[in-house]
């Protein structure tokens, strides 16, 4: 079985498949994404832990000229790809706290035009440097990657293995993520990585996100931000070619 989500992220029926001895007694390898992914699965499930085997998701380079970031950027571009229920609520307010100029590119969705906002929440929501382009080609979205600065990630979901990140990291762009789950294992220590409290500090939590955009976009300002080595390790981690490797070595072991 190949896996990509933790059991509560399923219907009921996969954890009951998990808990059925005549499944169990057939599963010969489970395929997971992360080491967190499988630390999740011993924690919940009856699977023996050594038919647990991680295969980092891939993808494709993305096509980017990183001479961008050589340079000081008086307007860095920020970008959020990923649904809104995945780090939003923390995001929008977030950026609209910091005192930076910026342009922040969000492709998932939301659009606000579809929503009766209350004048307190449309006043952060409509922040001019804010750009929603709602849900978008993927290909579309790889290009303005391959211009933007900063991926803006604080989520409270519990990624696996982020696929978004993988695409920043691989066009350069610097991550400034929360620490839930896989994503400091993702970003292989080249990400900003911020420590949330969870939604019942969501105010907090704002005010830390907030801090650390701030401190990214000083960062890309100044030209300090060399992301060469990050391009090479994303690459060779998570290319296809490491995949087929890695599927390779695990079909000579059935």
């Amino acid at each position: 079985m190949w896996l990509h989500n933790t059991l509560d992220q399923l219907p009921p029926e996969a954890g009951a498949l998990f808990r059925d001895p005549a499944f169990l007694g057939d599963l010969r390898w489970l395929i997971v994404v992360s080491e967190w992914h499988r630390q999740a699965m011993i924690a919940t499930t009856n699977v023996d832990p050594l038919q647990i085997v991680v295969i980092p998701n891939a993808s494709e380079m993305v096509d980017t000229d990183l001479k961008r970031f050589s340079e000081r950027v008086d307007r860095p571009i920020l970008i959020h790809a990923s649904r809104q229920h995945r780090g939003m609520e923390v995001l929008i307010p977030a950026a609209h706290m910091v005192p930076d100029d910026f342009e922040l590119w969000v492709f998932n969705d939301f659009n606000p035009d579809s929503v009766d906002l209350p004048d307190e929440i449309a006043e952060i929501v409509l922040d001019p440097r804010i750009v929603y382009f709602g849900d978008t080609p993927r290909a579309t979205v790889a290009q303005h990657m391959a211009r933007a600065h900063i991926h803006a990630y604080p989520a409270y979901w519990q990624e696996t293995s982020c696929l978004v990140q993988i695409e920043a990291m691989k066009a350069g762009l610097l991550s400034v993520t929360s620490q839930v789950a896989a994503l400091p294992e993702t970003g292989m220590g080249h990400s900003m990585v911020v420590p949330l409290n969870g939604p019942d500090d969501r105010d907090g939590d704002i005010q830390a996100f907030a801090y650390s955009l701030s401190e990214a976009i000083g960062i890309v300002n100044n030209g300090l931000w060399v992301p060469k080595t990050q391009v090479e390790d994303a690459h060779e981690q998570y290319s296809w070619f490491r995949a087929t490797e890695r599927w390779a070595e695990l079909h000579g072991r059935l």
